[in-house]
């Protein structure tokens, strides 16, 4: 589950800096073509332009003044640290609040995964000294004994009442079914050495096809005692609780995936921002195209201006 999370942040990270990267060359390469038309129709603008000193932009790209920050750049320095897009074009507050989420996600992450792992760790080794396995299997063989004693042509084979069998080795599926599942109840430390299943055996009449039936799976499991139903009421406790705070682990994940992709996204408008405010300071003569209205019809008009 973690791993496929993580791969999933990552995935999804590189999906928004391929996405804005791509748009925002798009976008500049739309802006440089049209603005580089209409520079060449008016020649007379670029003169004026350049005497005034500033560099006239090309049908190849942008005017680009020193000082200005580039949102591509700010985009993916915050993808994969967030913050650090926000730094770069001078947004230190807001830098410094991404930071601390990513900090605060992955603490978060460790020392909850880390606890959940603990208890793991725990509950495995209360199962290793108090469900045994031949005492499980002791009990499941005078089962067998008893029901192919009385089973007839037409009734299922005793392993086939049982829809879980250990698997051959401990792993995971081990230690979840030893828990989950009646029939390995015996397995818990409590039950007498002996099995009597003509003691508490189901009637005969239950033999046959729906022998299966899930009532008469537990009814065959009644004969558990208090000390074995305790130990395994405990043992499911102590899963529950590492499984429970493995589940908060992933919400750092989450977390973290989220404020990569805010903090990408808005170190890229902290950029355009910035760049903004810088050519509407900077002493620079600004030249744009506008549309207005003159004698009841709209036509396009240039602005130039200057600070002084």
């Amino acid at each position: 589950m973690k791993g496929k999370t993580i791969l999933c942040s990552f995935v999804l990270t590189a999906l928004v800096l391929a996405a804005g990267s791509t748009a925002w060359a798009g976008a500049n390469s739309s802006m440089g073509l049209i603005r580089g038309h209409f520079l060449q129709a008016q020649p007379t603008v670029r003169e004026i332009t350049h005497e005034l000193g500033q560099q006239p932009e090309t049908p190849e790209g942008t005017s680009w003044a020193p000082g200005m920050k580039k949102p591509g750049r700010a985009l993916i320095y915050s993808a994969f640290i967030p913050g650090t897009g926000e730094l770069y074009v001078g947004a230190e507050k807001r830098g410094i609040a991404f930071l601390a989420v990513e900090a605060a996600a992955w603490t978060w992450y460790f020392t909850q995964h880390s606890s959940g792992k603990n208890k793991e760790d725990e509950f495995k080794d209360f199962a290793d000294d108090n469900w045994k396995e031949p005492a499980y299997l002791g009990w499941y063989g005078h089962w067998e004994d008893w029901y192919d004693a009385r089973k007839g042509d037409n009734d299922p084979d005793f392993e086939k009442i049982f829809t879980h069998h250990l698997p051959p080795q401990i792993d995971d599926d081990y230690y979840e079914m030893i828990g989950k599942y009646d029939q390995f109840s015996y397995g818990w430390l409590g039950n007498p050495d002996e099995y009597l299943p003509g003691d508490f055996a189901p009637n005969d009449s239950l033999l046959g096809y729906d022998f299966t039936d899930q009532y008469t799976t537990r009814d065959i499991c009644r004969g558990v005692d208090a000390t074995a139903t305790a130990n395994r009421d405990k043992y499911m406790n102590m899963r529950d609780d590492a499984n429970r705070l493995l589940k908060r682990a992933t919400w750092g994940i989450s977390a973290a995936l989220f404020n990569h992709v805010i903090s990408a996204v808005d170190a890229a408008l902290a950029a355009k921002s910035y760049n903004k405010t810088f050519l509407q300071e900077a002493h620079h003569p600004q030249l744009r195209m506008e549309m207005d209205q003159y004698a009841g019809e709209v036509i396009p008009k240039l602005t130039l201006t200057q600070k002084f």
